[in-house]
């Protein structure tokens, strides 16, 4: 992926304030920045030092976030390689598979 900075959900539907999009997920994967709108979801994996948070359905704030990840290539790095970190400590295929595992031998222990 050649993206310098990915973009997330911005809507006020109430499934986008319930989830993390996908997209956020895979773009996360590939070590780039993301901007997305804030929403409960979202902070259940990331934070703003992994994430460029805007205000949803707030197209000046979504301008403003954008300009601010072109003129800086030093936040833009740290924020992709910080929602890289999170993405392999807690939400990989591997550790979702552990996850998955530990739950399957725990309901067999009952």
């Amino acid at each position: 992926m050649q993206a310098d900075v990915c973009l997330g959900l911005f809507g006020k539907p109430a499934k986008i304030q319930r989830v993390i999009p996908t997209k956020v997920f895979e773009c996360a994967a590939m070590a780039r920045p993301i901007i997305t709108g804030e929403a409960p979801a979202i902070y259940e994996l990331f934070s703003d030092e992994d994430i460029k948070l805007v205000k949803m359905a707030d197209p000046e704030d979504l301008a403003r976030a954008i300009l601010e990840l072109k003129k800086d290539p030093v936040l833009r790095q740290k924020l992709g390689e910080n929602a890289y970190k999170k993405f392999k400590e807690f939400a990989s295929t591997k550790k979702l598979g552990e996850q998955l595992k530990n739950i399957i031998l725990d309901q067999r222990a009952i």
